[in-house]
C-alpha cells in the first residue's frame, strides 16, 4: 500500500512540474527550430504566420490537423528521445524536439523526494 501512495504521490508531483515551451510557426519555418524539454513537458505550436499549417510528427508520431493563422496544438512528450517534425503543407519548415529524461532523487536531509531535471 505504501508503493502505491508514493507512485500516486509522484505522478501528482511530475505533473506539477510539467512545464509548456512554445514554438512560433511562421510562414514556412518554426522559431525556434530545435526545443529541448524533459519527459512530461509539452510543447505548444501557434500558428503566427498569414496561411494555414500542420505541424506533423516524422513517421506519423503525431498530427495537429490544419491550424488556421491564430489556431494553436499541444502535445505532451512523455518518452525521452530525439522527434522531428516538419509542417505537412510546407514541407521545408522542419523543427525538432529533444525530449530528455526526467529524473527524480530521493533527499534525504528533507525526507521528500526532490526533483531535478538532466540538462
Amino acid at each position: 500500500m505504501r508503493r502505491i501512495v508514493v507512485f500516486l504521490l509522484l505522478i501528482f508531483v511530475v505533473a506539477g512540474f510539467a512545464e509548456t515551451h512554445n514554438v512560433s510557426i511562421g510562414d514556412h519555418f518554426f522559431t525556434p527550430q530545435t526545443v529541448t524539454i524533459v519527459a512530461g513537458d509539452r510543447v505548444r505550436w501557434t500558428n503566427n504566420g498569414s496561411v494555414d499549417h500542420q505541424v506533423y510528427g516524422t513517421g506519423g508520431l503525431w498530427d495537429s490537423g490544419v491550424l488556421n493563422p491564430g489556431d494553436t496544438y499541444t502535445r505532451t512528450f512523455s518518452t525521452e528521445g530525439t522527434f522531428t517534425y516538419y509542417d505537412l503543407l510546407h514541407t521545408q519548415a522542419t523543427g525538432t524536439v529533444q525530449v530528455n529524461p526526467f529524473v527524480a532523487i530521493e533527499d534525504t536531509s528533507w525526507g521528500w523526494i526532490r526533483h531535478l531535471f538532466q540538462p
